[in-house]
């Protein structure tokens, strides 16, 4: 939980490169993809970062992945009752301190239980999977999180059923907002960019190339086993399932993807200006290269390479 991240009103920012680097942290390569859909156990358990604060950390394009953001309106919190809290600041260390020796006492029955409940949630939360790839994950960690958080305050400081439902009621109010509002994040994600701008990046680093392509007769050029397409003075024309592909394994390494399906993904590329679709209105266009006549997405080399 990084707690109250607003950047210094005297302009010393540490505390927010901190809670930047906190987030870039969570779901990172030793971190990430505990468990994949079929919850199967492939690391040792993280964790998704909760942060209060009034800005959004700077995470490039992988937010989604790594924090569940919460938006609070005004009117929203009782300040009677955070007063009263607040002023007995001993309350949170002990209550902390209380959770971290339940969890040790019962370590290995614990990792059993939250496992189980891990993979419980997940398989309720697939439709979450139309949004992000990576929701019905972090859903699922965090309703396992909280079941086995009840069980704490249940057995350690024998808190009613009346108040249990209660809090459980407040966190699944929490999370479908909190769910809406990435949802949203997601919808005003320029994806049809991020495409663009992802070829570029794995250009410049050598993990895919395109080939120049030698007008003549034959248009001939040659395609190495990273090609994923061809270029000549006016044009891009990517290989698209090989590209497209190239392209989300990348981003699932930074723990990101596209969200859109290919097709939704060609149209915004139309919208945007990136991709010049055939005179028939076919995403693809016919062209010929080593003699060879093959289905081509043409892009607009100018504006692929600008990305603006």
């Amino acid at each position: 939980m990084l707690d109250d991240g607003a950047p210094s009103k005297y302009g010393n920012d540490e505390v927010v490169k901190k809670c930047e680097s906190i987030t870039r942290a969570v779901g990172d390569d030793t971190g990430r993809n505990v468990m994949q859909g079929d919850s199967v156990k492939n690391s040792k358990p993280c964790c998704l970062s909760a942060i209060t604060a009034e800005f959004q950390p700077l995470t490039d394009s992988s937010d989604i992945a790594r924090a569940f953001l919460y938006k609070l309106e005004a009117g929203e919190i009782d300040k009677k009752h955070l007063s009263k809290i607040q002023k007995q600041k001993h309350c949170l260390v002990r209550f902390v301190t209380d959770y971290l020796g339940w969890i040790c006492s019962e370590k290995w029955s614990y990792m059993k239980s939250l496992e189980r409940k891990f993979k419980n949630f997940r398989k309720q939360n697939v439709e979450l999977g139309k949004i992000h790839n990576r929701i019905p994950e972090n859903v699922a960690w965090m309703q396992a999180g909280f079941e086995m958080f009840l069980e704490f305050i249940c057995d350690k400081y024998k808190v009613s059923l009346k108040r249990l439902k209660k809090y459980k009621k407040i966190f699944n109010s929490a999370t479908e907002k909190s769910i809406k509002l990435q949802k949203e994040e997601l919808h005003s994600k320029d994806e049809a960019k991020l495409f663009v701008d992802t070829i570029n990046v794995m250009r410049a680093s050598n993990k895919v190339s395109l080939s120049e392509i030698q007008e003549g007769k034959k248009n001939i050029a040659s395609c190495s086993n990273n090609c994923i397409g061809y270029y000549d003075g006016i044009y891009i024309y990517l290989i698209w399932e090989e590209a497209y592909a190239k392209a989300n394994e990348f981003l699932r390494k930074a723990d990101d993807g596209f969200s859109l399906p290919k097709r939704e993904l060609e149209t915004k590329l139309i919208k945007k200006g990136y991709l010049i679709p055939a005179k028939d209105g076919r995403h693809k266009v016919k062209k010929t290269i080593n003699g060879s006549r093959s289905g081509l997405m043409r892009f607009d080399r100018k504006k692929f390479e600008n990305n603006k």
